[in-house]
């Protein structure tokens, strides 16, 4: 028979007590709960057009986008799911991810560098829309970005492939 050890009982193996555990379990709970409501926020594709969204591919892998604008803003999306690019004053990089014609931009990080006047406010509104992006089509050599209601967000150029840099 063992004796109890010192501030527990016998039966006290971890370092949590009681009302660490009541904390954990509610905060479980709370974000599990938080998951659900997020998730039932996101639109939802009318079941007529799933089937022809899951056709879709963007065929992003490789390309690259640039925006009307002085500089223009340039978009790029790597092989393997890095997007990197140029707003106008800052570089940014993240990760992008496609399915069908959903599209996501996530963990966009972007330089800090000082930008002012009408740079600084193109590339306020190409990282605003590159943020709400959340689906894409192609119009020709146009990519049209989307918000979750369809609505265009930013409609971007193709860079041949021998201008690339």
């Amino acid at each position: 028979m063992t004796a109890p050890q010192k501030g527990g009982s016998p039966h006290h193996n971890s370092g949590m007590n009681l009302s660490g555990m009541n904390l954990f379990c509610w905060a479980v709970i709370l974000s599990v709960g938080m998951g659900l409501c997020l998730a039932g926020c996101h639109p939802s594709i009318p079941p007529e057009n799933t089937e022809s969204m899951a056709r879709v591919d963007l065929n992003l892998s490789g390309s690259s986008w640039t925006s009307p604008g002085t500089p223009p803003a340039q978009l790029n999306f790597d092989a393997d799911g890095q997007a990197l690019g140029f707003g106008g004053c800052n570089h940014f990089n993240g990760r992008w991810l496609a399915d069908g014609a959903q599209l996501h931009f996530v963990g966009l990080a972007v330089t800090q560098m000082m930008c002012l006047g009408p740079a600084a406010q193109q590339e306020g509104s190409f990282l605003k829309a590159l943020s709400a992006t959340q689906s894409a089509h192609r119009e020709g050599s146009e990519l049209i970005l989307q918000d979750g209601k369809g609505q265009a967000l930013l409609r971007l150029q193709a860079v041949p492939h021998d201008k690339k840099a």
